[in-house]
């Protein structure tokens, strides 16, 4: 596959740090964001406002992206772990403009569309979607708002902006089965010794 690999920094020059010195970035600058976890998420956990930024950013930078280069883009959460090729994902979106898992018929609103792996094709479906979620998140808070994300991608898809195809379980597991494609941490499952164990195959 050609592919350009982009990390998106916050909260730190990425120049600093040799692991980023072959590596494309897109970083923020000039945000003064509070690490301390005093903010109250819809399911009742704390967070800070870094750790919400540097979730929901992303998806306006993938809208960015959509309008400034060619290429499908595959976004992935940080703890994301991709353990087997992922030559597949093209034919799973064949028919369609967005692959995401779907769980629609979750009584949370904020949990039927989940942002962890999101595979995006290039057109002008998805480019008017990510408009929509961008310019949702660049309303008010919705930055440094936990779950903003997946309420404004299901928002989006609620006014059928784009065709969706359903993201199947094994590139997007949190329950780290075996045969799965990505591993993908979720809260405490980031302390899970299986996930640990997966984690230091890479460390190097």
């Amino acid at each position: 596959i050609n592919y350009e690999f982009i990390v998106r920094t916050v909260g730190f020059d990425p120049k600093k740090y040799s692991f980023f010195d072959d590596k494309k970035t897109i970083q923020t600058d000039g945000v003064v964001l509070s690490k301390e976890k005093t903010l109250l998420s819809l399911d009742n956990h704390y967070y800070s406002e870094e750790q919400a930024y540097s979730a929901k950013i992303r998806f306006i930078d993938i809208f960015n992206l959509l309008n400034t280069t060619s290429y499908n883009i595959l976004s992935l959460d940080a703890d994301s772990i991709v353990r087997n090729n992922l030559d597949n994902l093209d034919n799973l979106l064949k028919h369609n403009d967005i692959l995401a898992h779907l769980v629609l018929k979750s009584a949370k609103p904020h949990y039927r569309i989940k942002a962890g792996v999101v595979y995006v094709k290039n057109n002008d479906n998805s480019k008017r979607f990510f408009k929509h979620v961008s310019n949702y998140l660049s309303t008010g808070n919705n930055l440094t708002t936990w779950f903003s994300e997946q309420v404004a991608l299901y928002n989006a898809y609620n006014l059928k902006l784009a065709e969706f195809s359903n993201l199947p379980m094994s590139y997007i597991d949190w329950e780290f089965n075996k045969d799965s494609i990505i591993w993908t941490a979720k809260g405490s499952t980031k302390s899970n010794p299986i996930y640990q164990l997966e984690e230091t195959l890479y460390e190097n």
